[in-house]
C-alpha cells in the first residue's frame, strides 16, 4: 500500500517483479547481499538468483524451497486461465467497500485461512501496510490492495527447467518449514525431492522444520528470527 501500483492495462508478471528489485538493487549499488522471503517472495528471489548469481550471497526461504512444478499443458491453462480473468475484471468498474477496523482485521485473517492461520497480532501487523482511512467514511477503512495481484500472469515451469535454474544459483541456502505447512505435507512427491537435491549441494545448506504452518514468520517471529541470526 506504500509503493506505486502499475499503470493501468500492464499485468502482473514474475518479470515486474524482477525488473524492479533489480533497479532497486542498481540504485542502492548492491554488490553482494542476502534475500530473506516467504512463499512466493521466496519462489521469486530463488529465480533472481538464477539470473545474477554472482549477486546474491545468501538465500533464506521461509515454507518453500521453490517447487512450484507444471507441466507444459498446465503452464498454457494457467497463463491463459488469468489474462481471461485479468481483461474480465477490467471491464468492472467495482468500487472498493468500506469496512471497520475490525472488519477489516477479520478479512485479513478468513483471507490467509487456505493456507495456514494467522492470529489476530498478526492480522494486525499485515494492516499496517494493508489499509487506510476511508476519505467518504469517517472511522471506515478500505482495502489498498492491487486487484491484479489475484490475477498474476502465472509462471510455472516443468521440474527439469526448475533443476537447471536452480543449479546455476551460487548462494548459501537456508530453508525454513512449517511441521503443519501444506507444502511440507506435498515435499515428499518425486518432483520436490529432485529440486530439494538440487539445493542441498549448495554451500552450507540447512533445512529446518519448526512448528506452525505457513505463516510461521508471523505466529511465531522470534523463533524464525533466532535461526536466522544463527545462520547469518
Amino acid at each position: 500500500s506504500y509503493t506505486l501500483l502499475l499503470i493501468l492495462g500492464i499485468p502482473y508478471t514474475f518479470i515486474n517483479w524482477h525488473v524492479d528489485v533489480k533497479r532497486v538493487i542498481n540504485y542502492y549499488k548492491l554488490k553482494k547481499f542476502t534475500m530473506l522471503s516467504h512463499s512466493m517472495g521466496a519462489i521469486l528471489s530463488l529465480m533472481y538468483a538464477s539470473m545474477f548469481p554472482d549477486e546474491v550471497e545468501r538465500l533464506i526461504l521461509i515454507d518453500t524451497i521453490g517447487d512450484f512444478v507444471y507441466s507444459v499443458v498446465e503452464v498454457l491453462l494457467k497463463m491463459s486461465e488469468n489474462i481471461n480473468k485479468l481483461l474480465e475484471r477490467e471491464k468492472q468498474d467495482v468500487k472498493r467497500k468500506t469496512l471497520t477496523y475490525d472488519q477489516c482485521i477479520q478479512a485479513i485473517i478468513d483471507g490467509h485461512s487456505k493456507y495456514g492461520t494467522i492470529d489476530e497480532n498478526g492480522a494486525k501487523y499485515l494492516a499496517r501496510r494493508a489499509i487506510i482511512p476511508s476519505c467518504e467514511d469517517e472511522g471506515r477503512y478500505i482495502f489498498t490492495r492491487d486487484w491484479r495481484l489475484s490475477h498474476i500472469v502465472f509462471q510455472g515451469f516443468p521440474v527439469e527447467i526448475l533443476k537447471k535454474m536452480y543449479s546455476y544459483i551460487i548462494a548459501e541456502r537456508l530453508i525454513i518449514m512449517g511441521n503443519r505447512s501444506l507444502f511440507v505435507a506435498k515435499s515428499q512427491s518425486e518432483s520436490t525431492q529432485d529440486i530439494l537435491q538440487v539445493h542441498k549441494r549448495s554451500k552450507n545448506f540447512q533445512y529446518i522444520e519448526v512448528d506452525g504452518d505457513h505463516f510461521l514468520h508471523l505466529t511465531n517471529p522470534i523463533m524464525v528470527a533466532n535461526i536466522v541470526e544463527s545462520y547469518i
